[in-house]
């Protein structure tokens, strides 16, 4: 190969799908960036530059990918989302009923418990939430939307309580996420998933 070769290949212009996979990896470091500082000290203490210096990026190149500051904070809510509905979409694939609330809680306490740091995060972000009434809506309305889902699977485990139950349930794992944050190993969770396996799953 002569040097002539060798200068071709390396200008190459880059692919199509190799400037998607750039472009996603730049606004992943960004959003992660930017949720990290947002938890630990708070979105209005929070600046563009602190998270372009923590993302490790060019200030101006965040502007590439969001308007303002607040775009950061609705795409990480809106994220956050999308990755809860995937989650749901594998445990979709369990049989109605007990089958499907064991891999709930399954998958909802082995996640507390492997990723606490993550969790503590989420939790501080979460009580910010209501500052952005549009988000706290969206949030609000898939919290809302867990219920009749848990009061179906329950009816179809043949739970006699299934709608007052669906309730207390949805307000077991919506706040375990901030209770864990606080309270961390305290909780015993492996005991209480464990209650909640023999209560609703067995």
């Amino acid at each position: 190969m002569t040097d002539r070769s060798i200068i071709i290949i390396f200008m190459s212009p880059r692919s199509t799908k190799q400037f998607e996979e750039i472009r996603e990896n730049s606004r992943a470091k960004i959003l992660d960036a930017a949720f990290e500082l947002f938890a630990r000290q708070g979105f209005h203490a929070t600046s563009i530059n602190q998270i372009a210096q923590q993302a490790g990026v060019a200030k101006g190149l965040i502007y590439n990918y969001f308007e303002k500051k607040e775009d950061l904070m609705h795409a990480i809510v809106l994220d956050g989302l999308q990755k809860s509905a995937e989650v749901m979409g594998t445990i979709q694939q369990a049989q109605p009923g007990k089958d499907r609330l064991r891999a709930m809680l399954e998958f909802t306490f082995r996640f507390l418990s492997e990723h606490a740091e993550y969790n503590r995060l989420m939790a501080a972000l979460a009580l910010q939430i209501q500052a952005f009434p549009e988000l706290a809506d969206i949030v609000t309305g898939k919290y809302n939307a867990m219920v009749p889902m848990l009061e179906e699977e329950l009816t179809i485990a043949g739970h006699p309580y299934p709608e007052r139950h669906a309730w207390m349930l949805a307000a077991i794992l919506d706040g375990l996420g901030v209770q864990t944050a606080v309270l961390g190993n305290s909780l015993q969770l492996e005991r209480l998933k464990q209650e909640l396996i023999e209560e609703y799953c067995t």
